[in-house]
């Protein structure tokens, strides 16, 4: 009897380690020991008009960072914008979600702005939801838009869909 109840035991132990060790986020941040390196995935697109290179989301036990590259036209650069606004974001059941935006207006001016190509950064300890981080991965999931008004009323938008790609675990 007591040999039973000291296998039962031992298999319900192994049983409940096995459960733990299978339910993960699914955030590759997750998988991390403290002390190892980050995790780097490279975001880039294009369409006929312009390119987003040299993106990154760099993931690591301490915080969560994306960074959203460099713009560049594939013409001619817009100039006299009177208005902009960026987004990187994706869809979670029909609902957009934004990673990150950035916009700019002036007034007064009759020359207007012009786009940098830096499209800036955010970070956070937890950034990504193990949902989100599911999402943004797949293919086609993660967006790049931007959209305006010029001094002459005109209006533009671009939208590029963009690709992830893990670049190296621990490339930092």
């Amino acid at each position: 009897m007591k040999r039973q109840v000291a296998l039962g035991t031992a298999i319900l132990i192994l049983l409940v380690t096995m459960a733990g060790c299978s339910q993960g986020s699914g955030i590759p941040s997750n998988e991390n020991e403290p002390g190892d390196k980050p995790r780097v995935y490279s975001i880039s697109g294009e369409n006929e008009f312009i390119v987003i290179s040299n993106g990154e989301i760099v993931l690591s036990t301490e915080s969560e960072k994306f960074v959203g590259g460099e713009l560049s036209f594939k013409g001619e650069a817009l100039s006299g914008i009177q208005e902009f606004r960026t987004e990187f974001y994706f869809y979670i059941d029909d609902d957009k979600t934004v990673i990150n935006s950035n916009s700019a207006s002036i007034e007064g001016s009759e020359e207007g702005l012009s786009l940098t190509p830096d499209l800036g950064s955010i970070s956070s300890e937890k950034m990504f939801s193990p949902e989100a981080w599911a999402i943004i991965t797949e293919p086609d999931s993660l967006h790049f838009s931007l959209s305006g008004t010029l001094m002459n009323s005109e209006t533009f938008e671009y939208n590029v869909v963009l690709s992830v790609h893990e670049v190296a675990k621990g490339a930092m």
